[in-house]
């Protein structure tokens, strides 16, 4: 309802909802409208008159009762137990515990670790563990480093320290996964410098398939660091320098020639299946089949291999002296005269035939040897027809053999050995030039 104009309204009236006075104007009075609890209106004439005092409150200092007054918020508010979000500003009170977020500490050292203790009132800023934004330091740790593994133990589990190598890209060839360096001070600035390191390297380019890596051994010898030992994908072992081994070697070796190897212990058992040992490197002792040697003592031979010879004149093998040093012809029958030398024998007189006979196996006696039983090649053709077997004698020829028995006046008869040929189509084994068993007889005949 509206109404214009000017009415005394005698009524009570009661408004529902909001009541609106437009145009109100002012004036001196003091007298306020107020409202009661049943929603009356009415004018109170006791509010009115000044603010005689300020009196300051928990938290707070200042007031007053006449004039300006000040109230001041003091720092310490004990009373306050929540506040709201706090978006500006420096904390500068006491340390905050880790309950609450904090660390319960009030400094930290330079490169410090903060790590928990257990207790739930601060963290330990660890003075030996440190990082500098590219290397994490353990320092003065007596006892070593321990990465324990408390999950039940199995095959795969255990303590695990893993060195990783990625910076986004596939790992190319001769790249290194991963390093472990063993340092020490080489002066009193603590220049550390390198003794020794293990590092993992790439073999080829990696593509998931193929992931070949080589595990390389490096030591110091001075300043110079040095591969030493490089363990393949290929499982093979591989040496830079000499290997000593002061234990037992076991297993087999993966390449059968190992020309690296020079010196060996005594190997107590195996056989020995290589090449020819040379008898430079055999015992003193041992008998050389090749080289002169000299045999004391007694030896016991259960039998001797005589091979027919080949057909070199002076070819032979058997019974063989070195004396007279006397130059002789490889193949002719010689006799020993007594002034110590070598002549060729002759079945013409007594003198040249019933002495000590031999066959002259080069040009010197002594240096080549004279054969005084065994099998040997003549160098003068065997007078007569020779056959397999058949006994021959001592030629009237110089230095030869004959099959037929000398019979002139004054010839001597002497038996020399046997043929071990025929002039053609010999026996399977038997030879076909002059080839005999010399085996002189100690007895002969001369003829009258």
């Amino acid at each position: 309802m509206k109404w214009i104009g000017q009415h005394i309204w005698d009524f009570i009236s009661r408004f529902r909802s909001d009541v609106y006075l437009e145009s109100i104007g002012t004036s001196s009075e003091t007298n306020v409208l107020v409202v009661d609890s049943d929603g009356k209106i009415t004018k109170n004439t006791a509010m009115s008159g000044d603010v005689t005092g300020v009196t300051a409150g928990t938290g707070l200092s200042g007031g007053g009762s006449s004039g300006d007054v000040t109230l001041n918020v003091e720092a310490s508010q004990t009373q306050v137990t929540a506040v709201g979000n706090i978006t500006t500003g420096g904390w500068r009170g006491t340390a905050i515990g880790t309950a609450y977020g904090g660390t319960g500490l009030t400094t930290v050292g330079t490169n410090e670790i903060l790590t928990g203790n257990g207790g739930g009132s601060a963290l330990t800023s660890e003075s030996t563990l440190t990082y500098n934004s590219a290397v994490l330091q353990l320092q003065n740790v007596a006892a070593g480093v321990l990465i324990n593994d408390t999950t039940t133990s199995s095959a795969q589990q255990g303590g695990s320290l893993v060195l990783a190598s990625d910076d986004g890209a596939v790992m190319a060839d001769n790249h290194r996964l991963g390093v472990i360096e063993f340092k020490g001070a080489e002066d009193a600035s603590n220049t550390l410098s390198t003794g020794a390191l293990i590092q993992a390297i790439t073999r080829d380019a990696w593509d998931g398939s193929n992931n070949d890596a080589d595990l390389e051994f490096y030591t110091t010898d001075g300043t110079t660091k040095s591969k030493v030992l490089t363990l393949d994908a290929d499982k093979l072992a591989t040496f830079t320098g000499a290997v000593t081994v002061t234990g037992a070697l076991t297993g087999t070796l993966a390449t059968a020639s190992q020309p690296n190897i020079t010196t060996v212990g005594t190997i107590g058992t195996g056989t020995w299946e290589g090449g020819v040992i040379d008898s430079d490197y055999l015992d003193t002792d041992t008998a050389h089949l090749s080289a002169t040697q000299t045999f004391t003592g007694q030896k016991t031979i259960n039998s001797r291999v005589f091979a027919i010879t080949g057909a070199t004149h002076g070819e032979g093998v058997g019974d063989i002296i070195y004396i007279g040093d006397t130059a002789t012809t490889a193949g002719k029958i010689y006799y020993l005269r007594h002034t110590g030398v070598w002549a060729e024998a002759v079945a013409g007189t007594t003198t040249t035939s019933i002495s000590m006979l031999g066959v002259a196996l080069g040009s010197n006696s002594t240096t080549n040897g004279v054969l005084i039983r065994g099998m040997v090649t003549l160098s003068e053709d065997i007078g007569g027809t020779e056959n397999e077997g058949i006994p021959l004698y001592l030629s009237t020829t110089s230095g030869a053999a004959t099959a037929t028995a000398p019979s002139s006046s004054n010839n001597v008869v002497r038996v020399i050995g046997y043929s071990m040929c025929a002039p053609s189509s010999p026996a399977t084994g038997f030879g076909e030039d002059n080839q005999i068993w010399f085996n002189p007889d100690n007895t002969w005949v001369e003829i009258t």
